[in-house]
């Protein structure tokens, strides 16, 4: 089975052409959920890109 791809914070406001503030922004509202968190008090959040897409659509309906 193929390795999913995951998106950074940075890469997930770039592909949703959005301000990086924006994104946390957006997880902290529940808008966009991370697949995963990485350890410690300031880890990187990843994204599917599918889950930075569809975050993405909704936001003009914000």
């Amino acid at each position: 089975m193929p390795t999913p791809t995951l998106l950074s914070t940075a890469e997930a406001a770039k592909r949703a052409d959005v301000n990086v503030r924006t994104i946390h922004r957006w997880v902290e509202q529940g808008r966009l959920a991370p697949l995963h968190k990485l350890p410690g008090g300031t880890g990187a959040y990843l994204f599917t890109p599918d889950a930075v897409d569809l975050a993405a659509l909704r936001k003009g309906a914000a």
